[in-house]
């Protein structure tokens, strides 16, 4: 049984009864993966999903004035770390 299947079941179960929003984050582990996983599987479209995204610095709340537009593409190749 591939890991996460018994959530995976849950959420299925959960929307069957009712349940119409999801709230996940990266901070919660693999939630991400598992809520992804039961939408593509089964419930695209019957429920919401929201999540959030933790600014790169780390610091909460982000800073006033803030562009989202101006953030770089989460999915561009990062450099390497420097060691020291």
């Amino acid at each position: 049984m591939p890991r996460g299947t018994n959530r995976v079941r849950a959420l299925h179960r959960a929307v069957g009864l009712g349940v119409n929003f999801i709230d996940t984050a990266r901070g919660y582990g693999v939630s991400e993966h598992i809520v992804g996983r039961a939408v593509r599987e089964r419930v695209a479209g019957e429920v919401r999903v929201e999540t959030e995204v933790p600014p790169k610095s780390r610091v909460r709340p982000a800073p006033e004035g803030l562009d989202p537009a101006s953030a770089p593409d989460p999915r561009a190749p990062r450099p390497e770390p420097a060691c020291a």
